[in-house]
Order: structure tokens, then C-alpha cells, then sequence
């Protein structure tokens, strides 16, 4: 049996059956990452996903955003990380980011997928402690905000 569409998968990741929700939860991880990932980090990333109930994935899925209003009022430090091979949210997300957020960090990973914690976690990671640290105030020693 071939693997089911995106719309399918969609509709099975939402689904009351088990069995759906299974197959929806598999094609929504195999497009988590550019490059498949082995055997046993795959089955512990379906295990866990399979504990979200299928109400809860109803109510992620359903909903309607505009984070625009947000975006465009944030002042505060914004490290917005995307990737070129993001087939769940597509690199135009991240480029409507930058351009809604002013002085936003851009962070893009080439030939990566929605995973970049994951496939690239030595430079996600080394990223994410430098955005930090530019980001902190400096401690006042015996001085508590």
C-alpha cells in the first residue's frame, strides 16, 4: 500500500482510528526530516507522538491564525530559524517572519527539514546559546529585579 497524500495524512493524523492516526503520524514524521532517520528514532518519535490525543490534534489542526498583528509588534529579540527543505512549514513562513518582524535574526538551514534541532543540532544548538547570550542582561552583583 503506497503512503497516504498530505491531505490524507492530514485527515488520518485527526482521525478517532487508531490505525489511521498511526499512518498519518508516520507520513507527518517521515516529512519532519530531509534525509530519513533510523529505525529506533523513528519508532521513539511515534511512540511519543502518539501519546497527543486525537482531540487535541483536531484542535491544532482546525484552528485559524494570523500571527501578523504579533509579528509586527514585537521589540524584543527575535532569532527566527527556517529551512529550505521544510516540507510541513514551507520557507516562505520564514521569510513572511522577517519581514514582519523588525530587526528579526535570521537563521536558515539549507537542505534541511522541520528538524533542524535534529539534523544539525551542533549548529542549532551553538545558534540558539549565542542568540541567548547576546540576548541577556548583564547580572548586578547583590542586585535581584
Amino acid at each position: 500500500m503506497p503512503p497516504p497524500t498530505i491531505p490524507q495524512a492530514r485527515a488520518n493524523l485527526i482521525s478517532e482510528d487508531l490505525a489511521k492516526r498511526i499512518s498519518g503520524t508516520r507520513a507527518f514524521l517521515r516529512a519532519c526530516t530531509a534525509a530519513p532517520v533510523d529505525q529506533g528514532t523513528f519508532e521513539t518519535w511515534l511512540a511519543f507522538n502518539m501519546l497527543v490525543p486525537h482531540e487535541v490534534r483536531a484542535a491544532m489542526f482546525n484552528r485559524e491564525l494570523d500571527f501578523d498583528p504579533v509579528l509586527n509588534g514585537l521589540s524584543i529579540p527575535v532569532l527566527v530559524t527556517y529551512c529550505t527543505a521544510d516540507a510541513l512549514v514551507l520557507p516562505f513562513m520564514g521569510e513572511h517572519a522577517m519581514a514582519h518582524i523588525p530587526n528579526a535574526r535570521a537563521s536558515i538551514y539549507e537542505g534541511i527539514g522541520h528538524s533542524p534541532f535534529f539534523e544539525d543540532s551542533a549548529r542549532f544548538n551553538r545558534e540558539l546559546a549565542d542568540f541567548v547570550r547576546c540576548c541577556s542582561l548583564p547580572v548586578r552583583p547583590g542586585v535581584v529585579d
